[in-house]
């Protein structure tokens, strides 16, 4: 692995000329102990304490502190282009090949010294673009999914943050395009913005189509891929337009006065909703969210309760908070039907999915079921009210997600990867949210995001937080989990289970990575294993406000 040192002009800036010469404006910035923290991604800064004594400062200047440097990164296994000197800052802004210094480079202190001040500043941030001293990310030994997408895609400035230049749109296939509207009709030609499509099913049914441009807007379900429809072959859909491109399972329903009541209004349903949604209102515990009404037991406690509802096998009853009669606005979810399915199980087909939120959806607001070869990726993607889990996921070997999100799922967890007896799955999560997921369920096993079954995952700068359950949840002999960056916070879970956990590694024999990750406010930070578990997990830079337990048969070591 390589080390890839930028500088952070903010904090860590060069000696000047006239502070070669003295130690304590050296600081700690020579000598091995500075080094051994770089190794550590401590990065502390210099500190006229840190040095070590005359003779370290003066190896700064010279040939020696380069074999040291060489000496020190090669032994843990890093290797290092040290960069003195304007030349080889050149050679950085050029991507020329560099070498370490020579004592010819590094002769007097005037030579170093024009190297080193102000104005070498201004050429490192003009070279850079930015302050931070960022350090290539090598992936952990041991973790065994070697030729990842994020290889090469991740550096670090050693205080927890973490930054990719991966972009899965990369993946968005090109080609013959159609387009889609909510005021479309499936009599045009679906060629151009001008003429689209109705709906999503009738375009994705075009023998030719590899993308599908929708244009932003509402789409209820018969617009969608209606209750049993589900996506069979490579495609791409993605939204265009200024605004949100929304898929959802309801449809406008037919309200009327219920009878014998004063604020209580009816409409015919045949499922049991997984929700129903007041969409003029906010959520008030997630102001990114509608309101979702409260599920109550009897029409009685409709009437008596604003913002409620109940289902007695044929008929939903609402009270709005507003006693308002209830419109195309009151959004009720049934709990039959599919949002996006996609499943094809005999070819290998790929999805990509950009720009779309999604509500609803009795198995999953995105499910697939692939086979080997299958790929799925996703940009920009919200899920929301799923009946079951939010984005379930089984044996598809490469799943991708940037900028995803999958809450308020009542019954289950948000992103969930399985793969029971189909081909393993692969998933990365970037810049990712899961949350308030499970709230409704009996047990306190519902997580942000979970893997299983032997899977491997890669989460980076994600964050988990309010599920009914362990925020983060990786389990079962031969699953691999590496987390960067993560964030994960106010479990909300009950006593069952684990109780309220940020991070929760058991039920067999996972791996575990985890670097610059941060747990807090729940009443557990992090679980290694549960008694006869045997997880093995390392551990660097991360903060847990309560000490993580560790199972006795499990290992906890630092990395």
């Amino acid at each position: 692995m390589s080390l890839n040192v930028k500088v952070n002009l903010g904090q860590n800036l060069l000696p000047t000329a006239a502070g070669v010469t003295a130690a304590n404006a050296i600081g700690g910035a020579a000598g091995a102990t500075y080094l051994a923290d770089l190794l550590d991604t401590l990065f502390r800064l210099p500190t006229a304490g840190g040095a070590i004594d005359a003779n370290a400062i003066a190896a700064a200047v010279g040939l020696d502190l380069a074999d040291r440097i060489v000496s020190i990164l090669t032994t843990g296994g890093y290797s290092i282009s040290p960069a003195i000197g304007s030349d080889n800052l050149d050679n950085i802004a050029d991507g020329a090949s560099y070498g370490r210094p020579t004592l010819a480079g590094a002769s007097a202190a005037s030579t170093i010294g024009a190297a080193i001040g102000a104005s070498v500043r201004e050429k490192i941030k003009a070279i850079f673009g930015q302050g931070d001293l960022l350090i290539s990310v090598s992936t952990p030994v041991g973790f065994l999914w070697t030729s990842h997408p994020l290889v090469g895609h991740i550096w670090t400035d050693g205080n927890r943050n973490y930054r990719t230049d991966y972009d899965v749109s990369a993946k968005k296939p090109s080609g013959k395009t159609y387009y889609i509207s909510p005021t479309g009709n499936n009599s045009n030609d679906g060629l151009t913005p001008d003429t689209p499509f109705a709906t999503l099913a009738y375009a994705v049914a075009k023998s030719d189509v590899v993308l599908i441009k929708a244009r932003t807007g509402l789409y209820t379900q018969s617009k969608v891929m209606n209750v049993s429809g589900y996506i069979n072959k490579s495609v791409g859909i993605i939204q265009y337009g200024d605004g949100d491109v929304t898929f959802s399972t309801h449809e406008a329903l037919s309200w009327t006065l219920a009878s014998g009541f004063t604020y209580t209004y009816k409409a015919t349903l045949a499922s049991d909703p997984i929700e129903v949604l007041d969409t003029r209102s906010i959520n008030v515990l997630d102001p990114s969210q509608y309101k979702n009404l409260a599920k109550v037991a009897s029409i009685a406690a409709v009437e008596a309760t604003p913002g409620s509802y109940f289902w007695d096998g044929t008929d939903v009853y609402v009270r709005l908070d507003d006693d308002a009669v209830p419109s195309s606005s009151t959004w009720v979810l049934p709990s039959v039907g599919y949002n996006l399915y996609i499943y094809n199980p005999s070819t290998a087909i790929k999805v990509y999915l950009e720009g779309i939120t999604l509500y609803g959806g009795s198995h999953g607001g995105i499910g697939i079921d692939g086979i080997t070869g299958t790929e799925l990726y996703g940009k920009s993607v919200k899920q929301f009210f799923s009946f079951r889990e939010g984005i379930r996921i089984k044996s598809t070997p490469t799943v991708i997600f940037q900028n995803c999100e999958s809450a308020w799922n009542p019954n289950d967890d948000g992103l969930n990867y399985h793969s029971v007896t189909g081909p393993k799955v692969h998933a990365v999560e970037i810049d990712c949210r899961g949350h308030h997921n499970g709230y409704r369920a009996a047990l306190d096993n519902n997580n942000g995001s979970t893997i299983h079954d032997g899977n491997s995952i890669i989460r980076l700068n994600c964050s988990y937080w309010a599920n009914k359950g362990p925020n983060v949840a990786d389990v079962h002999t031969l699953t691999q989990s590496w987390i960067l960056g993560g964030c994960a916070f106010d479990s909300d879970s009950g006593p069952l289970n684990l109780g309220p956990v940020d991070y929760a590694f058991n039920d067999g024999n996972p791996s575990i990575w985890m670097e610059g990750c941060r747990a807090y406010s729940s009443a557990k930070s992090a679980i290694f294993g549960t008694a006869t578990d045997i997880v093995a997990a390392k551990v660097r830079n991360c903060n847990f406000e309560i000490a993580a337990e560790v199972g006795a048969l499990s290992s906890l070591v630092k990395y």
